[in-house]
């Protein structure tokens, strides 16, 4: 319909899509303090060893009752909101790989569990995908709404996977993924 035809509808489509804008956000921002506070126990324990945790905590900190692919889906959830940036689906999976390994230690082909992830959050409207000036198609978290990385996000953050679509940065990520650098 046009705008001047329905005019509340279409007040009504916009504070119910600023409201999901808001909480996408909050989700962001509860997501990270969650990674925050679980990589705070898990150095407690390495520090003052495993008694330190009881059962529950350790069912907390390790997800011991979600399944593979939630923990998977969270995993590249986690890193599209943390890093702010797009992302290719290689360069999610060696994020994940590197920061919760055990989200793809039982999947058979990481990089294509990524891929298909990926396409789901662009699905359920988490995600935008699209394709770089270099042809490489790359995610990025929508709520976030812009193409630059962040200095540093966390601990173990890898700024050198992120790009902001500049000539040295693509020939960054084609080193990153075993290309020639141009």
């Amino acid at each position: 319909m046009e705008d001047d035809n329905n005019p509340p509808a279409h007040q009504v489509a916009k504070v119910a899509q600023e409201s999901l804008r808001q909480l996408f956000r909050e989700r962001a921002e509860i997501a990270s303090r969650i990674g925050t506070i679980k990589r705070t126990i898990a150095g407690l324990a390495k520090v003052f060893g495993d008694d330190l945790l009881n059962d529950e905590l350790t069912e907390l900190v390790d997800g011991n009752k979600t399944n593979r692919h939630t923990r998977c889906t969270n995993a590249c959830r986690t890193i599209l909101m943390q890093c702010g940036c797009a992302l290719s689906a290689q360069e999610v999976r060696d994020l994940v790989q590197q920061r919760i390994p055990v989200a793809l230690r039982h999947h058979k082909n990481p990089l294509a569990s990524v891929a298909t992830i990926l396409n789901r959050l662009v699905k359920s409207g988490e995600a935008l995908t699209f394709h770089r000036e270099d042809g490489l198609r790359v995610w990025r978290w929508l709520s976030l709404g812009t193409d630059e990385c962040p200095t540093a996000i966390g601990d173990g953050f890898d700024q050198s996977l992120g790009h902001k679509n500049r000539p040295e940065d693509q020939a960054a990520g084609r080193r990153l993924r075993g290309g020639n650098p141009q």
